[in-house]
This record gives structure tokens, sequence and C-alpha cells, in this order.
């Protein structure tokens, strides 16, 4: 892999904001998540005689707060599912193929690589996030439901929090899990942790109540719900084990020659071929 630019450049012009193509994805997929939340807040105007609508009378109401609400979630369950499809070109998984050690030959420094590839992912998200979040707004407009716009950072912040915890759980799993698909299942599990986290600290108490969301300030009174204290904590702690493990293993590389395509071992050493997907032994040699 030759790079004629910078490796934050390179991550940018891969899979996000650089390159035309991959910027219209990324709108797309956006504008999708917008279109998702739409559906499913008219889905959920059908069911107003039902006992959904003493359930969750929040994402029943006939409000910009009901489709936002419900856009938060969407986005929250969607982009964990866009990193598992993309999981091996968004995380860490090329660090563990090898495939940074001839960039660190040509000079590219693995610390600068490490937050090159955290703040392509970060931005990416926010990107995606926040055009998906006014063409929620854009498309409630033509309900003509009263337009209250104090409850708007309360519900944008809270969804964005809920992307980079497991933006930055899913970059510091992808230096220890083995196998894509182990990785795939952790990446999963980690929109249960969040939402599990919230439920058991009360900050659903707070999002689900459009008087506290009219004022922001709410989010971060621990007194009501400490979730953010503790996902400030996930963040930090996996941001650190990010950097450092990223750090050691992208020093490793292969000691043996080559030769007719393959390494030249010495004797009595084999090499094992594992499964990418399933973590078994394939071969022997």
């Amino acid at each position: 892999m030759i790079y004629k630019i910078s490796y934050f450049s390179k991550e940018l012009r891969q899979a996000y904001l650089e390159n035309k193509i991959s910027t219209k994805n990324k709108a797309a997929f956006a504008l999708f998540l917008g279109l998702v939340s739409f559906a499913l807040y008219f889905v959920a105007q059908t069911l107003q005689e039902s006992v959904l609508y003493d359930t969750v009378p929040e994402i029943m109401q006939p409000s910009f707060f009901s489709t936002l609400y419900i856009y938060i979630h969407v986005a929250l369950v969607l982009n964990a599912l866009y990193f598992i499809v993309y999981y091996d070109t968004l995380f860490f998984c090329e660090i563990k193929d090898n495939a940074w050690y001839l960039l660190a030959k040509m000079g590219y420094k693995p610390a600068n690589m490490i937050f090159s590839k955290l703040a392509a992912i970060l931005l990416s998200t926010i990107f995606i996030y926040t055009v998906g979040f006014f063409f929620t707004v854009f498309m409630t407009l033509f309900l003509k439901y009263n337009l209250i716009v104090s409850y708007f950072p309360a519900l944008y912040l809270s969804g964005l929090f809920d992307l980079v915890i497991i933006s930055i759980i899913s970059l510091a799993l992808s230096l220890f899990i083995k196998t894509v698909t182990n990785a795939r299942y952790f990446i999963f599990f980690s929109v249960f942790l969040v939402i599990f986290l919230k439920v058991k600290l009360g900050y659903y108490a707070i999002l689900a109540n459009r008087v506290a969301m009219q004022n922001v300030y709410n989010l971060f009174d621990f007194a009501r719900s400490p979730f953010l204290f503790v996902a400030a904590t996930i963040i930090l702690v996996c941001f650190l084990i990010s950097i450092i493990k990223a750090r050691n293993i992208s020093k490793y590389y292969s000691l043996f020659p080559y030769v007719d395509g393959g390494p030249a071992l010495p004797p009595g050493l084999s090499v094992v071929t594992i499964d990418p997907k399933t973590g078994r032994k394939l071969s022997r040699r």
C-alpha cells in the first residue's frame, strides 16, 4: 500500500468524507436513517389505541420530539449495523494483518496513523448522524407541528454520545478480538450495553421527558442520572487502551525471508493458517 498523501487523507478517501462518491454514500445513508425514523413514526401513529401509547408515549405524540426521539435510536442501531458490515475497513484489523509495517518503513508514524483512524471514524459518524438529524427535522416540518427548538440540542447530543461510545468501544475491541465474527457479535452487544446502562442509571427518564429535554444541562445533571459520567469513563478508558495497544501491535512484522512466494522457515518450525472468520486452524506446514 503506497499512499501519495497523508495517512489521514487515505482514511478519509477510502471510507469517509474526502472522496465525492464516498460522501454521497454517507449522505445517502444519513437520509436513509431519517426515512426509516419517519416510517417508524407513522407506524406508531397507527397504534394510538394500543398499549404502546401508554408504554412509550414519547414516540406517539404529534411533535418534533417524537420523530427525533425515534431517530436517535434508529441511528444507534443502524450505525452499529454499518460498523458490523464494514468492520474490516473501519477499525484496527489492518494492524493485526501487518498492513502498517510498510507504511512505517515509508516514514508514516504509527502514533499519527492511530489518531488518524480515530479521527476519521468519529468525523464520519458525526457527519452521518448530523445530516440524518436535520433531514428528520426537515421532513417533520411538512407535518406542520409546533416548532419547539429548545429540545433539539439535548436530543442531538444524547444520540451523538451513544454513537461515540459504540465507535470507541468497537475500535478497542478490534485490537483484542481475533475473529471477525466474534468482533461483530461484540459490536452488536455494545448497543445493548448502552441501552442497559441508560435504563439502569435512570437516563431514559430524562430522555423521555419533553420538559426536562428542553434544558440541555439536565443531561449533565448527575443527581438525575450518572450515565454521562459512566459513558465518559468508558470512552476515556477505551481511547487510552486503543492508543497503547495499537501502538504496540503496529510494531509486529515477519522476521522470515520469503522464498518462492512463501516464508523460508527455520528447521522445526511450521506455519498455521487461521480462518479469520472462525478462528479455526485450516492448515499447518
